[in-house]
């Protein structure tokens, strides 16, 4: 009875708060509780009551009553649990519903189904695809009403023996908000009937959390690889139904994944798993044939009797990568006979490749079936190149591409063909190599951003097209050519791609809704096949998120040395082993107090209540790794250290946790010998930090918060978990105890980029703000460099301060004698002279103010003697961050699209004209702007909101959406007819009546301080547009 009274608690205050503070009051009041084992189909109770407290009780007892709650019994997996409630329903007819259905891709109908308006007999959105009750027979390409299935589930369900269909009969369509408890976590699960709808939201999009949906898909294969070595090869898991025929080609390929993911994961499991389906491989799957000339060649033979090429190049691929990771030279001649078999198949004089032979006599039974066999061949072709250096395997690949070429086999968008370019471009980096690989993604990215369905494809596809535009960056003769390609927009769709394939991962929440569970949780599947669950499916997922891993977390997650000893730890925080590292223990990476930023081999710190320099000692809970030790004072009175999950972690105890955090962060400090670059300011300078650190990574190994961390304490965990042989090191620093800030950071460069009213709350006045911002000087040598913007509030305090720290001013803006001075700026394109050079700056970031940010980072580079062209040409390849200024394309009604612009992290004044002025006049598109309010700003705050009323008039914008308190005043103004002001108090009451007023190829605003929660409406807007563009949004009476 324990999980289950566990589970039900742990998600009681999370659903009892949002249903009581947020849940619409014209719904019924309807609690939804599916309860299951991992082994089974959940079992979905309802509860109804007057009031939250008694429908809660009712299904309480409900799911106590349940025989899988006694779990020492009948449990046979972890338990899960997900509630839901229905947020908001809307009244169709049945020929209605089937209109929408038809429009509908299918299984991405994301509505639960009521019969009846008072819910006695309705089906939650994932219990309707799961039972397949709106899935076609046949090829139909779209949703529709599965009568018998439906039938099948409503008289199992309710004992209904019949169901009206009729046109005119009502149904009732509604969506949820829902939360899942799994035994050792809870989530909030996103709302909303957008294809990501109700899974757990990625909080943080960290190395960490990603290599776990990695971990749950290579583990999925490795469980289908049976004794014999033959893959489970699928299932259609809406009934449980295995896929019983086998496909050779796709053995190979999953192999070639597979071990791909082992050099990542080293796990046990999976090896074996690799072993086994390799032998398997080798000894029933290739077969060798004896040549006249007295040698042999080889291929893969697939169902019927085929020899496809594709097929043996994965073989080869499979085995080349193996004896790579592995350092095994068993197959080495059978990877040559694989090869040679391969060329064998290839016209010498063309180049082409036959494409299928019949096994049996080895005579041509398809000359061509599918381009991407082209691909697979030339990349293996080229992985043996790489592995054994003979000639004759790049030359056969270049004969090869002299015909895709010719042919324009890059008008098929195939990764395989992208995987073949970057690799061949590594030995011969020809311009009509890298031409073919641009061509093969240009015109497809809006496909790659808009595509509805998962396609795991596409992001191998981006990511083998990165790697080889990196290697393009880096060599100045053919550099030219990234003029083909919008970078940005690359950039972009394929963060945006590999983001998307989380809904493609079956995560519990999900898989307890089907026929047996733990056969597909932590797989991936497709959805519009029936939640199909084949090897091959999981393996382009995972090939795609393996490479995207290595690429932007891997270096991070590497275990190089241990910056940190058990004995240095001890020694710099003045600690003792409360309970000491074992004989396994290999050290710390670094620091760190916040679970969301963990890292592998993170020292942890808890703080006591009312204490600074830790995360609280309930968050334990919540980390996402086991710490490589904990920082505590008095730890046996801390109950997590106990028992469960950190009863074997080593405990250090402190007399004082701050001062054993800032200790550590200080002798980190004087461990590095890297050029440490502060930037502070009112604004900006979170993105200055980015820029700055985008920039230098081209001149060296940069170092830099993992969050914006900006205060002491956040400093010096950051700082403690640097690379100690970093070259550059970028640090944001707050107003907040800057004196404290400077002493840890000791730039040897600082960066102001402004003073204005922010945080007024607490410092009183703009020139207050500026004297303590000014104290980022005192940590600094005589001689060391300040970089000023000539143009910022307050000069005077500011530069004063500097020279009487006799510090060297760099100064950068719009001022005649500014060392940085920018000379004209237009549609994103600015002339810029650095200290006498004319240089221009295109940024894909819009506006003057990222200008000005990038010129700061153009000070810092000539400072340090880098070049100041290189690092202007890297900028245009930075990318807004998130919250603030990241532009998004949505897709809306009608096919149309459109612009939106998240500034939604952060506002104050000088930020807030700021953004207004970069999308002032936007031309032919309709300017909407959704402002929030602007927080910590004092007893002027008031005025300070009147007194957006003249930059907003600046930007011609015809519809104003004002959120917040602070605003109403604002939206009581006088406006232009023509100007439609609206106000709402909170975001909550913005709803979704926003995304009605908008319309295609709109640019869309949104701005606020992080308190006015705008950025969830941001997430709203996102979602609904996923879903606006195959369902049109029924009539909502309730907003």
């Amino acid at each position: 009875m324990a999980l289950m009274a566990n589970a039900l608690d742990t998600l009681h205050d999370s659903v009892r708060q949002e249903c009581l503070e947020s849940r619409p009051g014209d719904t019924p009041l309807i609690l939804f509780f599916s309860v299951c084992d991992s082994t089974k189909r959940a079992k979905i109770l309802s509860a109804k009551g007057e009031a939250f407290d008694e429908a809660w009780e009712n299904g309480r007892a409900q799911c106590m009553a349940l025989p899988i709650a006694d779990s020492g019994e009948v449990c046979e997996g972890p338990l899960w649990l997900r509630i839901d409630v229905p947020w908001h329903v809307w009244c169709l007819t049945w020929g209605e519903l089937k209109q929408r259905l038809a429009s509908t891709k299918r299984n991405y109908f994301r509505y639960g189904i009521s019969l009846d308006e008072r819910f006695e007999n309705a089906f939650l959105e994932m219990e309707v695809n799961a039972h397949a009750m709106f899935y076609p027979r046949g090829e139909t390409p779209h949703a529709v009403l599965n009568e018998g299935n439906f039938l099948l589930h409503a008289k199992t369900r309710y004992g209904l023996e019949g169901v009206c269909f009729d046109d005119g009969q009502p149904v009732w369509i509604f969506e949820t908000r829902s939360w899942f408890a799994d035994g050792q976590s809870s989530y909030p699960l996103i709302g909303g009937v957008g294809v990501d709808a109700g899974r757990r939201e990625f909080t943080a999009w960290n190395g960490a959390a990603l290599l776990d949906v990695v971990a749950g898909g290579a583990d999925h294969l490795a469980h289908q690889v049976g004794d014999d070595g033959r893959f489970v090869y699928g299932f259609f898991p809406c009934f449980g139904r295995r896929i019983e025929s086998y496909n050779a080609l796709r053995h190979a390929s999953t192999l070639f994944s597979m071990v791909d993911a082992w050099a990542l994961l080293r796990s046990d499991t999976l090896l074996r798993a690799i072993e086994r389906a390799l032998s398997y491989m080798r000894s029933a799957l290739v077969r060798v044939y004896a040549q006249p000339d007295g040698d042999s060649i080889a291929y893969l033979v697939d169902e019927g009797g085929e020899i496809k090429l594709g097929g043996s190049a994965v073989a080869l691929l499979a085995l080349v990568r193996f004896a790579e990771v592995t350092g095994s030279n068993e197959d080495a001649p059978l990877m040559e006979q694989l090869g040679a078999g391969m060329l064998a198949m290839q016209n010498q004089r063309t180049g082409q490749f036959v494409h299928v032979l019949s096994a049996e006599d080895l005579s041509v039974k398809q000359a061509f079936r599918i381009v991407y066999y082209d691909g697979e061949a030339a990349f293996a072709l080229m992985r043996l190149y790489a592995h054994t250096h003979e000639l004759r395997w790049l030359n056969a690949v270049e004969r090869a591409f002299e015909h895709f070429v010719a042919a324009e086999h890059w008008r098929n968008h195939d990764h395989w063909l992208a995987y073949c370019t970057e690799e061949l471009t590594r030995y011969s980096p020809r311009e009509s190599y890298f031409i073919f690989g641009l061509r093969n993604v240009l015109d497809h990215l809006d496909f790659v951003l808009e595509r509805e369905t998962t396609f795991p494809t596409l992001l191998e596809l981006m990511m083998a097209t990165r790697a080889m535009i990196e290697r393009l960056r880096a060599l100045p003769e053919l550099r030219y050519l990234l003029a083909m390609i919008d970078e940005s927009k690359f950039e972009r769709a394929l963060h945006f791609r590999a983001k998307y394939l989380l809904n493609g991962f079956f995560w519990p929440e999900w898989a307890m809704f089907f026929r047996e569970p733990h056969k597909i949780c932590r797989s991936f599947f497709i959805r519009h096949h029936g939640f199909r669950v084949r090897i091959d499916d999981v393996e382009h997922y995972l090939s795609g998120l393996v490479a995207y891993y290595r690429v932007f977390f891997g270096s991070s997650q590497k275990r190089g040395p241990m910056r940190w000893t058990a004995q240095s730890i001890a020694a710099v925080t003045g600690g003792t082993w409360w309970r000491p590292p074992g004989a396994e223990f290999s050290g710390a990476g670094g620091a760190c107090t916040w679970p969301p930023a963990m890292r592998e081999c993170d020292v942890v710190f808890v703080r006591r209540p009312g204490c600074k320099g830790g995360m609280p000692e309930s968050l334990l809970a919540a980390l996402p790794l086991a710490p490589a030790a904990i920082v505590c004072v008095d730890p046996g009175h801390i109950a997590a250290l106990q028992s469960g999950a950190l009863v074997d972690v080593p405990v250090l105890a402190v007399e004082d946790e701050s001062a054993a955090l800032l200790a550590m962060g200080k002798a980190a400090r004087e461990q590095m010998k890297a050029c440490f670059v502060g930037v502070t300011g009112s604004a900006g300078k979170t993105t200055t930090v980015a820029m700055l650190a985008h920039a230098l990574a081209d001149f060296g190994k940069v170092g830099m918060a993992r969050e914006s961390a900006n205060l002491p304490h956040g400093i010096a965990w950051n700082l403690a978990s640097l690379p100690v042989d970093a070259d550059y090191v970028v640090m944001e620093m707050a107003v907040g105890d800057m004196a404290l800030n400077t002493r840890l950071v000791r730039p040897d460069v600082a960066v102001f980029t402004n003073v204005g009213p922010a945080h007024l709350k607490y410092h009183h006045s703009v020139a207050e703000i500026a004297r303590k911002k000014s104290l980022m000087f005192g940590g600094m040598l005589p001689g060391s460099v300040a970089v000023l913007n000539r143009d910022m509030n307050e000069w005077q305090i500011v530069h004063k301060a500097a020279l009487r720290r006799n510090l060297r001013v760099v100064t950068y803006g719009k001022h005649p004698e500014c060392d940085v001075r920018l000379d004209a700026f237009e549609l994103g394109l600015a002339q810029v002279f650095a200290f006498g050079e004319r240089v221009e700056v295109r940024l894909s970031a819009q506006g003057e103010h990222m200008v000005l940010n990038a010129m700061a980072v153009l000070a810092v580079a000539g400072v340090v003697g880098r070049d100041v062209k290189r690092v202007a040409a890297s900028l245009s390849r930075f990318l807004p961050l998130p919250g603030r200024g990241e532009r998004h394309t949505l897709a809306w009604d009608g096919g149309c699209k459109l612009e939106l612009v998240d500034e939604s992290y952060n506002a104050n004044p000088l930020s807030m004209h700021a953004a207004l002025a970069a999308v002032a006049r936007t031309g032919s598109s309709r300017l909407v702007l959704v402002l929030g309010d602007m927080l910590e700003l004092g007893e002027n705050e008031a005025s300070m909101h009147l007194a957006l009323k003249e930059p907003i008039l600046a930007t011609d914008a015809t519809l104003i959406i004002l959120v917040g308190a602070l605003m109403q005043d604002l939206a009581l103004e006088a406006w232009p007819p023509d100007c439609k002001v609206f106000h709402f108090d909170t975001v909550e009451q913005v709803g979704e009546w926003v995304f009605r007023q908008l319309r295609g190829n709109d640019l869309v605003l949104v701005k606020s301080s992080a308190g006015t929660r705008l950025s969830d409406w941001v997430k709203r807007l996102k979602a609904h547009s996923a879903a606006a563009a195959r369902v049109p949004m029924p009539n909502a009476d309730w907003i």
